[in-house]
């Protein structure tokens, strides 16, 4: 008789493999494909990213859950296409810590002044730089005789502020592609092991795909609707 399976997301059952039953990630060192482009020091930052997470590997742990085996494998052989390991070392070193990406909700990019003048009783003040000093001549007209003018140079200073991004574009944009290369690996291994579990049956749900395209939404929402 078939045994009952729990439904579980996709995002759910890596979670629970790599974050509960303690799965680790298995690379065939045979196989270049899913070795390309992946050392310690990726291994490193990826885990520096979600706060130094460590492996569990001490003598006396319990090997994992068959089921937590099979998705570590599927994980583990993410195709060339679907980001290979560095895409598997992604989802598994999130899936450790039940988290997903982070795609910076509610980041904008921000340009603010390179520095700043001291503060005063008005705030604080940018700090500027002289481009160029000059003078021009100004001729008007004298107030009592019309048919005379008047001449006087005027110096002036051109000054600029220099500016520099205190959150540039590129930042956000790579947090997001990396969201969508998480999420284009976890859609890859719903499809990979539905049926495949004993335990577990993969459900259709997904995390959102771009849910900054909402945030977007909402406060242009907010923005039209505001008085």
């Amino acid at each position: 008789m078939e045994r009952d399976k729990r439904s579980m997301s996709i995002r759910s059952a890596i979670e629970w493999a790599f974050g509960t039953e303690k799965a680790q990630l298995e690379f065939d060192e045979s196989d270049v494909q899913y070795r390309v482009g992946v050392g310690t020091e990726y291994v490193l930052m990826q885990r520096a990213l979600l706060g130094g997470v460590q492996i569990d590997v001490s003598k006396g742990r319990s090997y994992p859950h068959d089921d937590a085996e099979i998705i570590a494998a599927a994980v583990s052989r993410l195709p060339r296409s679907h980001g290979a390991a560095q895409a598997a070392i992604l989802v598994a070193e999130h899936g450790r810590v039940w988290r997903a990406p982070d795609w910076m909700p509610g980041a904008e990019p921000k340009l603010v002044p390179r520095e700043w003048r001291a503060r005063n009783h008005l705030g604080r003040w940018a700090k500027t730089e002289v481009v160029r000093r000059g003078s021009y001549l100004v001729s008007t007209p004298h107030p009592k005789n019309p048919k005379r003018r008047i001449e006087r140079w005027v110096k002036f200073v051109e000054e600029w502020c220099p500016i520099t991004w205190e959150l540039h574009p590129q930042e956000i944009e790579s947090a997001r592609m990396t969201y969508l290369r998480w999420w284009r690996a976890l859609h890859y291994l719903r499809g990979t092991l539905a049926g495949k579990l004993d335990t577990i049956e993969i459900n259709q749900t997904m995390p959102e795909m771009k849910p900054w395209e909402d945030q977007s939404a909402d406060s242009e929402r907010s923005a039209t609707t505001s008085p």
